[in-house]
Parts: C-alpha cells; structure tokens; sequence
C-alpha cells in the first residue's frame, strides 16, 4: 500500500502511474473541493482534512509515501511522515525552501 500526499497537478499524474502499474494507494488531501474534484476526475476516494488528521486516525503503515505538495508544506509533511514511522518518501519536489528544511 502506498500513500499519495496531495491532491494538486502533479498528484494527478502519480495517480495515474499508479492506477496503470495496478498499485493499492490511498490519497490524502487537505482541502475538500480539490479532494471532490480529484476523486470526480480520477474516479477514487481521497481523503480530505490534511495528512496530520489522517494520522490521527492510526492507519496502517504504507509501504511507501510519495508527497506532491506545495514547497511551503514540504517539510512539515516529511516530518510527520518520519514522525509515523514511514522509511521510504518520494518528494516531488526539493525536500525544503533551506539548509535547516
């Protein structure tokens, strides 16, 4: 089971890779409209709320998590990854804004 964090552009084409290599994930995302539309669009179920409170909710422990977020939410996402106990993060884009992200 994987986990893709987000639910913009580039999540969409994660989707996609991901639904054609016949790979079980879940999506989660923050804002209720993108995750309506993204599930609309990609006919699946995504997870709306932000991946903190998905956490909170103890779920098993993926396989792997791919994170395409906003730069801005870059590092607090891996840290709550780390945090969970997830060893393999794929980011979308650099892992920080700075030397100490």
């Amino acid at each position: 089971m994987f986990w893709m964090i987000g639910a913009g552009s580039m999540a969409r084409d994660y989707i996609d890779v991901l639904t054609d290599m016949g790979v079980d994930f879940i999506t989660v995302g923050r804002s209720q409209l993108n995750c309506d539309t993204l599930s609309l669009e990609k006919r699946i179920d995504v997870i709306s709320g932000g991946l903190d409170l998905y956490l909170s909710q103890a779920p098993e422990l993926p396989d792997a998590a791919i994170v395409a977020v906003d730069v801005e939410d870059l590092y607090g996402v891996a840290v709550s990854l780390l945090n969970f106990g997830v060893k393999r993060i794929l980011f979308e884009k650099p892992g920080g804004i700075d030397f100490f992200e």
